[in-house]
């Protein structure tokens, strides 16, 4: 059996010219760049993305218009914002018959200026969370309807943003997983990695529900980007990368979950060397429930017949994760079944980031929000 080099992966760069193509092409599967940049992707093989959001709009955006029913209102007829943004924001009505051809507009505009992208990103899908209202008439149902049909009309290869907005609560799906009919897969920001110092990782509930949203997208194979939001020096946050990983291998499907950490690098691409290790042949396949990889309270492990280092076998490997808060330790799963742990050093791939299979054995206690690679 052969392995890839590496599990998929995915970046982005808000500015052209961060990073070189060709340099990244060896490690990098999508990445979402800016017009500048697209085409010399395309040509190094990478798979492209171009960030729109037809679904919240402020002043100088494309789909800033004077047409009032595009907008979201209260019943009153106020304009419905979104809140904590620089600017002022508004939340745009999916309903209006109007809106779709305004992104139609956005994305065409630039589509037949010759740039290639391959898939239209969409932020702030099927959602109405952090509004100072809720849009008269509201029902998810009636919104969703209208997002789908909205992704169909566009006639696109779309990517949706917001499997991370948990909006029904943290025991429910993220309404956005509604428009999979509709979409090639969607993105999870915040996935297993805040952007917050003082709660920087998921845990219990909301670890658990972004699992959930991950084995079900791995399940229908539809793609599923797992995106950090992390963004700490690469080389200082090792513990909160390997936290990011297992939990990512946990419930990952090879051929669909792509990985975006956003740990910062000197050379700004942040692919990192845990992303080649490929675990394969899991002894429990495709559970339909999270809960059939649990082995303690708040703790998950999966075992992997067959897992590989760059390609090379390396042998059977386990991904264990205590989502419990950090005074929480419950046992290792396996004792005396494996013999190393996965360490990782440094920052990216290309900044001399490190990976090897000969850390220590596996501690009988895992400790709380914490995880390891146990290596046979």
């Amino acid at each position: 059996m052969t392995a890839p080099n590496h599990v998929l992966t995915f970046d982005v760069y808000e500015h052209a010219g961060e990073v070189d193509p060709q340099e990244a092409a060896p490690y990098l599967d999508f990445a979402e760049v800016q017009v500048r940049d697209v085409n010399a992707f395309d040509a190094a093989g990478i798979k492209t993305l171009l960030y729109t959001d037809p679904n919240r709009s402020h002043k100088g955006t494309p789909m800033y218009t004077n047409d009032e029913s595009t907008f979201a209102h209260d019943c009153l007829g106020n304009r419905i914002t979104v809140g904590h943004r620089p600017v002022v924001t508004y939340q745009m009505d999916p309903r209006s018959p109007d809106l779709e051809p305004l992104w139609a507009g956005w994305v065409n505009s630039i589509l037949g200026g010759g740039y290639n992208y391959t898939y239209i990103f969409e932020d702030g899908a099927n959602n109405i969370h952090n509004t100072s209202a809720t849009p008269c008439g509201y029902t998810e149902a009636s919104w969703t309807a209208a997002s789908n049909a909205n992704d169909l009309a566009l006639g696109q290869t779309i990517i949706y943003n917001g499997l991370g907005t948990l909006a029904d609560g943290w025991e429910n799906p993220p309404p956005s997983i509604l428009l999979n009919p509709t979409t090639f897969g969607g993105s999870l920001e915040g996935c297993y990695g805040n952007a917050t110092n003082d709660n920087p990782l998921p845990k219990t509930a909301v670890w658990l529900n972004y699992e959930t949203s991950e084995l079900t997208m791995a399940n229908i194979q539809k793609s599923f980007n797992c995106r950090g939001l992390n963004s700490f020096p690469a080389e200082t946050s090792i513990a909160r990368r390997m936290y990011m990983y297992a939990s990512f291998l946990l419930t990952y499907d090879l051929s669909s979950s792509n990985i975006s950490e956003k740990f910062t690098t000197p050379s700004h691409l942040s692919v990192f060397p845990e992303e080649t290790l490929v675990a394969l042949d899991p002894l429990i396949s495709s559970p339909a429930d999270v809960k059939k990889l649990k082995t303690s309270h708040w703790t998950y492990g999966r075992q992997y017949g067959a897992c590989y280092l760059w390609g090379q076998l390396v042998g059977s490997c386990a991904t264990v994760v205590n989502a419990d808060n950090p005074n929480a330790s419950h046992p290792f799963p396996w004792p005396g079944v494996y013999s190393h742990t996965f360490v990782i050093s440094g920052a990216g791939v290309l900044d001399g980031g490190t990976a090897n299979v000969t850390g220590p054995a596996p501690p009988a206690m895992v400790p709380g929000t914490s995880a390891l690679i146990a290596i046979q």
